[in-house]
Parts: structure tokens; sequence; C-alpha cells
């Protein structure tokens, strides 16, 4: 990442195109971070509030990229080839294999996501006692011949993991660590596994803005970083390159080719990339990269936002300082802020409780209590585990709380009161995800509904229904 701050005129875009770029990212729901570098200069950065730059963001498939990188690196110390036959690397899993194709997959066909499957092969991943992901990849069925269709397919990436943990004994966080990792300034971080261990690969991955721009860098620079060669400018040059035709897909930079775990996109670009907007995205030509993360529906936007707001406005030199707009710039980029509830504080402390019916969210029983300091929510749920959010009227209040899928997770929460009830917004600020909870107090019930911004691998919360208790259980701590 280049020590080098400076005005964007510097390198050769002006600031007010920089703040119609920013002026464009704030229309799509939610751009979380931005970090932008041309000509080895940061040029902008910003963070919207309450996201910041200390707080490592889920990558969802950002993480595939580092897996192509660590199987560069393999290539580069000998240790496989790219024509590799995967069962090679595991031979035990023969006597399972019912379709010979598997004998013929390849590392290549899993850096391009050609192994012959229909979908995704995650869908086939089963909840067994063992919990062997390998032996559910090589039992899932293959519609096509190995290297003859891209189909996306994090089971590839995730093999790709495997096999990394098996010919060098360390799984791909740890074998990158003084290869790529540390060189780029990127501490430990976590990196979810799938229950024998292995590093999930294609997705599970966590890491800063910054550390997602030093990354980008580093790959603008053909695998180089401090003057050293950390990734085969081979390989890199392969990764990064039209590998596998998609044109069957929709979105125009979805459809520019794929390369080893790297997308091609228009205007000779290439990215790594992750559902809902976590973006490495290169532009060699223009000697730029761009670090985002966000938690948006449509990832073309932002592409769009970059080729419509930028590219058409960078010049091959420096322009004339402009000291206005720039300022205007920075004071923009330290004001960034995600919307949120601007609370009334109550003039009195009031407690609400209620039990719901058996439900599929898990909720055995919600208590509220409003404070004019306030609002604290307390979920007790079917194992027994108490959950509470606590919400602030005008200031967010922060915590951690495990109540939406069992991970324990950052959050920052505002409250508002909505006729007898309330209405809290959560944004989890190490996620894209952002839920609302309304609780509408009626008579004797409490109607609590969940609305989120995203849905991911989780089924809707119902709207549950429940009845006042009279019998309040005493505060909860």
């Amino acid at each position: 990442m280049p020590r080098t701050e400076g005005s964007p005129e510097s390198a050769g875009v002006s600031s007010r195109a920089v703040l119609d770029f920013v002026a464009a990212l704030e229309k799509f729901e939610f751009v979380h971070s931005f970090i932008l570098t041309r000509n080895e200069i940061r040029i902008a950065s910003g963070w919207w509030s309450p996201y910041t730059s200390e707080t490592p963001h889920l990558l969802f498939s950002l993480s595939k990229s580092f897996i192509s990188c660590a199987v560069g690196i393999a290539v580069g110390e000998k240790r496989l080839t790219t024509d590799t036959r995967l069962l090679d690397i595991f031979p035990e899993y023969r006597p399972v294999v019912t379709d010979g194709r598997f004998e013929r997959m390849t590392i290549r066909h899993l850096l391009t996501m050609t192994t012959g499957h229909e979908v995704c092969s995650t869908a086939f991943f089963k909840a067994a006692p063992d919990g062997d992901l390998k032996r559910d990849f090589f039992t899932s069925p293959l519609v096509f011949e190995p290297g003859s269709r891209f189909v996306y397919n994090s089971g590839a990436t995730f093999m790709l993991s495997a096999a990394i943990r098996r010919l060098t004994g360390e799984n791909p966080s740890v074998y990158l660590k003084k290869r790529l990792l540390e060189p780029l300034g990127i501490p430990d971080r976590l990196w979810d596994k799938s229950p024998d261990g292995t590093e999930l690969g294609g997705w599970g991955y966590r890491l800063t803005t910054d550390e997602i721009a030093s990354f980008a860098q580093m790959l603008l620079h053909g695998g180089r970083s401090g003057g050293k060669q950390l990734i085969p400018e081979e390989y890199l040059a392969a990764a990064t390159a039209f590998q596998v035709d998609n044109a069957m897909n929709e979105a125009p930079d979805w459809k520019q080719g794929y390369g080893f775990q790297f997308w091609r996109c228009r205007h000779n670009a290439f990215r790594g990339d992750g559902a809902f907007g976590q973006y490495a995205l290169v532009v060699p030509e223009q000697r730029m990269t761009l670090a985002v993360t966000a938690g948006g529906k449509n990832m073309q936007t932002i592409l769009d936002i970059v080729w419509d707001h930028l590219l058409p406005r960078l010049e091959d030199h420096p322009l004339p300082e402009d000291p206005d707009s720039c300022g205007r710039l920075r004071e923009k980029l330290a004001s960034l802020a995600l919307p949120r509830l601007h609370g009334v504080p109550p003039c009195r402390d009031s407690v609400v409780s209620a039990a719901f019916a058996p439900n599929p969210a898990g909720i055995r029983r919600v208590r509220i209590e409003r404070t004019p300091a306030r609002c604290q929510v307390g979920f007790t749920l079917d194992d027994g585990r108490l959950e509470t959010l606590r919400a602030g009227w005008e200031t967010p209040e922060e915590g951690t709380t495990a109540l939406e899928d069992g991970e324990e997770r950052s959050f920052s929460a505002t409250a508002e009161t909505a006729g007898d009830g309330v209405r809290l917004r959560v944004y989890f600020t190490s996620t894209p995800f952002v839920s609302e909870y309304r609780f509408t107090v009626t008579g004797n019930t409490v109607v609590f509904s969940r609305e989120r911004n995203l849905c991911f691998r989780t089924a809707p919360w119902p709207e549950l229904c429940g009845e006042i208790e009279k019998n309040m259980p005493g505060p909860e701590k």
C-alpha cells in the first residue's frame, strides 16, 4: 500500500470528480468504505459510520482470490502444477468416486470453475456427523466434462484450500502468512473453517479496507510488494487474464471472462469480489486500484459508478491544485455516515415482556426496557441463551451479540418510539448486514418482526405475536 497520500489533482483526477464519485456511492445501499489509489498516491478514503477502518469486514468470495495466490505460490515452490489431478492429491477418496470424470479433474479446472458441475457443489455439502466436505465434493454429481463449461463454484475453491493444506501441512492463512500476508501488512485474521478444520477458502475470510487495498496494490504490481516478488509473475498474469468464457452471465462485468479465482472487467480491468460489494478492483491501464466494502444487492452498480464517474475524468498528468474542491472533499470524507434512527427519549422508564409460541426463529421471550438513556431488548432463546441489544435514542449504542446466526458479531444500534412500540436499527459492523426490529404493542399483545437488508443462506424470520406477561421477569443484567 502506498505510503504517499495526496490530493486527487496530484494523481491526475479532479477533486470534483471524486466528490461526484462519493455522491454516487452514497445512493447505493449501503457502501461501508472505500480506498482509491492512483499513480501510487492514496487520493481518497472514507468509512461510513458506524463502520471503521479498524474493524475487519467479511469478504465473502473475495476470499477466493487469496486462495488463488496460495496456489500460485505453491506452484512456484513446485508443490503442484495447474495440471495436477485432484484425486492424485486425495487418493483415499477414489473408492467413493462413481463418476470417472473426477479422475480428469485438475487444479486448473478448480481455479477456473470448470469442474463439470451444473450448480455450485456446495449445494451437495451435507451436515454429516463427520463433516467431511471433501467426500461430499467427490460424491456430488457432474454433468459436463471438466474444462468445458464455467459454473460458479465455491466448493471448487474449498477443494483448493484443502489441497493447499494437504500439500503444505498448513491452512492457507498460515501458509500465506510469511509469504504474502505479513509483507502486505496483514496480521492474523479469522477465516471460517469446515468441521475438519480446513479453512473454507471460497468464503469466510475477514480483512480491513486498508488490507484489501494493500492486496490490490500488490496485484497492480504483478505480485510485487516492498521490492519482493511475492507471487510468481507468470502465474499471476495468467490468474488475472481471460482463461474461460462466462458470457452466459447477464451483468456486463460478469461476462468479460474468468481467470484463476479472479474476474475480468470492462476496460481491461480485473477484480477479486465478494457478495454484496466487497471489491479489490485493479485498472492497470490507469494505474488505479479501488478497495470497497459494502452491503448492497446489485454489485454491478458499484462498478458502473467507477466507469461512469471516475474513468472518463482521469488524466495522464497532474492537474492544477483545487484547494476549495479538495477541502470540500476532505470535509465530506470526514462526515460520512449511514442512516440511523433519531428517537426521542421517553420521560420515564417502562418495561414490557412477552412470551412466544415455538417458532423457527427460536425466540422464546422478549423483554423491552425503555429508559431515558437507551432502549434495551432482551431475547430469551430456545437453547436458554439470553441475547441483549442496547440501542441509543440519539447516540448509537455498541456491543456484541450472537442473536442472528449464533456467531458473536459487533453491532451499532439506534432506536425510536413507534406508537406504543419501538423500532431498532442494528448495523452488524463486521458484515454487510443491517436489521430492523419492530415491536408493536397492541392491547395485551406484542408483535415482533425483523426486516433485513440482505438474505444470505438464512430463511426470513417469521412475524411473532406474543401475549404480554402479567408477572414479568425481573431486571435482566
